[in-house]
């Protein structure tokens, strides 16, 4: 996937503003670098002059003596941080956790908000396509309750377009089931020598100007009534 460089740096500035320069401060970057999740852990920190430590992954928080971290960001799978805890440790203790990569299940995010109650919890969405992040909710900040039912993947960020349609492109009403397409300035250009596939999957904008393109993320969401999305999931499965 061909990224340019104003995907990345619309997804920083958005960074520095949702996270906030405390939890920029020291991030922990567990994510592989073949992995897109780590430009959201490395960048924004070192942009504003926060620290990054680096670590081969999640669990091996677990070697530690004693088994803890505590900081800033920390962004996590939610599978691998389900394990995690099911470890009975280490001691993590985080200003922001950034759940991404996977479907965040409301029995994780009530676990989370049990063992982690000041931490600020944000559930994200998004394809390398469209530069790492699209969509973000926050599920609890802070000491505030978790809602009940599966955590929604939020709004689009500042950057991003996000469109739920039919199968003949046109826009479909809240509540009501269609595919996600991703616009702005988070888009990629395509994929790397694969014109066809770049074809298929980038295509005209008909809601933005002339010559814009949205990515078809082959994703099934809808609108909420207050302007979030769910995620349905596949258009495949």
């Amino acid at each position: 996937v061909v990224v340019p460089h104003r995907g990345v740096v619309a997804l920083v500035d958005w960074a520095a503003a949702e996270f906030g320069a405390e939890s920029l401060a020291h991030v922990l970057a567990a994510s592989s670098f073949s992995f897109d999740v780590s430009v959201a852990e490395i960048f924004p920190a070192l942009a504003g002059g926060g620290s990054v430590e680096v670590v081969d992954s999640l669990l091996s928080l677990l070697d530690g003596d004693p088994p803890r971290w505590s900081g800033g960001l920390l962004c996590a799978i939610p599978s691998v941080f389900s394990k995690l805890l099911e470890t009975g440790g280490p001691e993590v203790s985080a200003t922001t956790l950034s759940m991404t990569g996977e479907v965040l299940t409301a029995p994780l995010a009530a676990r989370i908000r049990e063992i982690m109650p000041g931490t600020r919890v944000l559930n994200v969405y998004g394809p390398t396509e469209a530069t790492v992040h699209a969509t973000a909710a926050t599920v609890s900040a802070g000491d505030g309750p978790v809602p009940e039912g599966a955590p929604p993947i939020g709004r689009p960020l500042d950057h991003v377009r996000a469109h739920v349609l039919d199968s003949s492109l046109r826009q479909v009403e809240a509540g009501r089931q269609g595919e996600l397409y991703l616009a702005g300035d988070c888009l990629a250009r395509g994929y790397l020598r694969r014109s066809g596939l770049t074809a298929g999957r980038f295509v005209a904008d008909p809601f933005g100007p002339p010559g814009e393109r949205m990515y078809r993320t082959g994703d099934l969401a809808r609108w909420r009534p207050d302007g979030q999305l769910d995620f349905l999931g596949r258009t495949d499965a």
